[in-house]
């Protein structure tokens, strides 16, 4: 079937995932609201913190479900057996044991709280750049809504992407891996002794925590706090000549450049996904990376594709904008103007004095890609998975579904009505159009109503391509070229159409996965129904007080708005918290949202990287779906997935990921599951959620335990401390490049 992509990733499904159900075991308690509530909190409210980092780190929700629990242990031995009636049930304050139910439920509200709110970005720009702050209630308001519509979609799409069997969803086995170590294998029979899922589970919570205490050392000695200067390694600029800046700088640094062969220390550059992912889906990515960033982009600067100055070619890595003269578009270059009456305008008089703008080619390619991703999702879908759509929304595989064993146990217990999902989705859209129309933002409630339609056309195959791969896929540049080309010169409609749409698909993909681990773990698809609601909501509201607070103090908003400026970047913490993310949000609504893309793309050199994008994005999967038809039973075309190809192109960040995420998915994915099956169905995902709370941990302490109270590790070789922006620098050079004679840039002779 088409929708079978990796059989042997459905085996893997089959050893992992318990096949037994106790339906009398509680799982709606008062310590999944108790225990669910402070995860929640903690992580929005952390997460939102992080965000500000200029490298952005997450806070996995693997930490809560570590700590709920010996909590839920604890709860289960020292609190009294209370019971509360009401007229329609009773509450136990304490059930009994803490149950598996419990502890999943818990974790789903950690999981919502993880991811914060997308819109989070919109209130900070907002604030920061365009001097414009919303009144809480309205602020907390619309990231309900956004949060909850996503919500109402995922219930809408439970047919397609939850029920079939071959929907394995990679990314959501490594917490059906931990459940299991914890709660005692959740053995799957008597005669079951040499399962994966092992009733000797205390050599995987020993090896977890062992694993946790490792990770969270090495980064206490290594790049979160002894030797922060080492997290990244140049290799490429350990080979070539210290003269060659072409090579170093551009080619081989992973601050400046593309970092090509450049490997990173830090997990958190890495994280779990390379461990979770399929390998195919990872090398399929890699060789977009390769394809895009180490080859694509140093050719478009060596022949300067885009007739940029010569500054712009000087640093492939940057999200900045320059003029025509190669000026970083900043507070003394501006063609923005804040007036009383019309709010942020364009001064088009100063516009036509720096026109064409410029974009660095990696940043260019970055546009090129998200473009070619957004088409390729949906070609992909349409000849690989089209015929078992169609067969499934007509009803007929609907009998293999309620067949396979995991179905049968989850239809034991009342589904949510699909009334009440879409009950859901009416409100929180009526909420959304009424804050977007009647608050500062002033987007018309059609243009609301767009987002929220553009978000559910293109969930789908996003998640599609999810629950197959574990690889997620944005709807961001294309939101943001849909209402640019509608209505230019509005950037803050264009920050809140973006918001919409990013934050539905967002939601909508994480809240699918929890369904999916209700479906694996049998948990009733009310309480998880109950939960994910209830979690919105909090997480909402937490993200919202995190950013409030972070922006009360002035220095943390110059941070994001003068960010390189010379009385700034030498300021202790500058560096470190710039907020990469949402100067990226600022600078695509300047591009997207105040210019329009009509402008700023079609009205210069970078117009074809919006046409080319469309067209190799819409065409790659028909020509890999050609290519399967003719030589598929000799080579596995199937596994060269379009949309991951267009995936890893991201400027501004450390780029030192895109090789060590191979390496990391080659050892464990492929050479581990080939030739060490044994331990990698035992330890694979146990490790992977270790290294995840280790560096989790360690970011803690460091960030909140030692520099919040002033404490920096001594400065020596490997920890620069002041000298931070250097990173160690390997890829320094020791002559600057020739320039050209003639008045016309040459880069050929400009780079030697």
């Amino acid at each position: 079937m088409a929708f079978c992509v990796d059989p042997d990733l459905e085996s893997v499904v089959k050893e992992i995932v318990p096949d037994v159900d106790y339906p009398e075991t509680p799982s709606l308690t008062i310590r999944v609201f108790l225990l669910g509530f402070i995860f929640c909190v903690v992580l929005s409210f952390a997460n939102t913190i992080f965000s500000f980092r200029t490298n952005t780190f997450t806070l996995t929700p693997y930490v809560a479900i570590l700590l709920a629990y010996p909590i839920g242990k604890f709860l289960e031995h020292t609190v009294p057996n209370y019971f509360w009636y009401t007229r329609w049930f009773k509450v136990s304050l304490n059930p009994g044991p803490f149950t598996v139910k419990e502890h999943v439920l818990i974790g789903i509200w950690a999981t919502t709280g993880a991811g914060g709110a997308y819109g989070t970005s919109n209130i900070v720009v907002q604030r920061v750049f365009y001097k414009m702050q919303l009144p809480p209630h309205y602020c907390i308001a619309f990231l309900i809504s956004l949060n909850l519509i996503g919500f109402g979609f995922s219930g809408l799409f439970r047919r397609w992407v939850i029920r079939p069997v071959e929907m394995a969803w990679p990314s959501v086995l490594p917490f059906v891996s931990l459940y299991s170590a914890f709660h005692g294998g959740l053995r799957r029979g008597e005669s079951d002794t040499d399962s994966v899922i092992d009733p000797k589970h205390n050599s995987k919570l020993r090896y977890f925590f062992i694993a946790v205490a490792a990770c969270f050392a090495y980064h206490m000695v290594g790049p979160s706090f002894m030797s922060a200067g080492v997290a990244s390694i140049p290799l490429l600029c350990l080979v070539v000549p210290k003269s060659s800046t072409f090579w170093r700088t551009i080619v081989g640094s992973q601050f400046t450049g593309v970092g090509a062969f450049a490997i990173s220390l830090d997990w958190s550059l890495i994280g779990s996904l390379s461990m979770v992912t399929p390998f195919w889906a990872s090398l399929s990515a890699t060789v977009g990376s390769v394809a895009l960033q180490w080859i694509a982009t140093p050719l478009g600067i060596y022949q300067n594709w885009f007739n940029a100055p010569p500054r712009v070619l000087s640093v492939a890595n940057s999200l900045n904008i320059f003029t025509n003269r190669g000026k970083i578009i900043d507070s003394e270059v501006n063609f923005i103007a804040h007036d009383m009456d019309y709010g942020t305008v364009v001064n088009w008089d100063n516009y036509e004095k720096f026109r064409p703008l410029h974009l660095t080619p990696l940043f260019a390619l970055h546009y090129f890609s998200s473009m070619a991703q957004f088409m390729s999702a949906f070609v992909h879908c349409i000849v690989w998975y089209g015929h078992d759509i169609w067969r499934r929304f007509r009803g007929v595989d609907e009998r293999k579904n309620s067949s396979d064993i995991f179905c049968r146990y989850i239809d034991h217990y009342p589904e949510v009505p699909q009334w009440m999902y879409l009950a859901l989705l009416t409100l929180t859209s009526a909420m959304a159009v009424f804050v977007c129309q009647h608050t500062e933002m002033d987007m018309p409630w059609y243009m609301t109503l767009l987002a929220i339609g553009f978000a559910s056309f293109a969930c789908f195959p996003i998640a599609i391509v999810l629950a197959t791969t574990g690889v997620q896929l944005y709807l961001n540049v294309a939101s943001e070229f849909l209402v640019g080309l509608l209505m230019p010169g509005f950037p803050i409609i264009h920050m809140a159409f973006k918001s919409l749409a990013v934050s539905v698909g967002q939601q909508c993909m994480t809240l699918l996965a929890d369904l999916k681990l209700g479906h694996y773990m049998k948990i009733p698809p009310r309480h998880v129904f109950i939960t994910q609601v209830s979690a919105s909501i909090v997480s909402a509201v937490a993200s919202y007080g995190a950013t409030y607070l972070w922006l009360l103090t002035d220095q943390h908003a110059n941070w994001i708005a003068y960010y390189g400026d010379k009385y700034i970047q030498f300021e202790a913490g500058a560096d470190l918290w710039a907020s990469t993310s949402n100067r990226t949000f600022y600078s695509a609504s300047l591009i997207w949202g105040l210019i329009g893309p009509r402008r700023f793309f079609f009205e210069s050199p970078y117009g074809p990287v919006i046409i080319w994008g469309l067209v190799v994005g819409a065409s790659v999967p028909i020509v890999i779906k050609m290519l399967d038809m003719v030589s598929g039973k000799r080579i596995p075309w199937k596994y060269v997935q379009g949309p991951l190809l267009f995936t890893a192109v991201t400027p501004g960040r450390d780029m030192s990921y895109v090789f060590s995420q191979f390496l990391v998915a080659l050892f464990f994915q492929f050479f581990m599951y080939r030739y060490r099956t044994n331990w990698w169905k035992r330890h694979n995902y146990i490790l992977a959620c270790a290294l995840d709370v280790g560096v989790a941990i360690a970011t803690v302490v460091v960030a909140y335990g030692f520099h919040h109270w002033g404490i920096y590790f001594p400065e020596w070789e490997l920890n620069p401390g002041k000298r931070m922006q250097y990173k160690l620098d390997l890829c320094r050079v020791t002559e600057e490049p020739r320039k050209s004679s003639s008045r016309q840039f040459d880069p050929v002779s400009y780079w030697g």
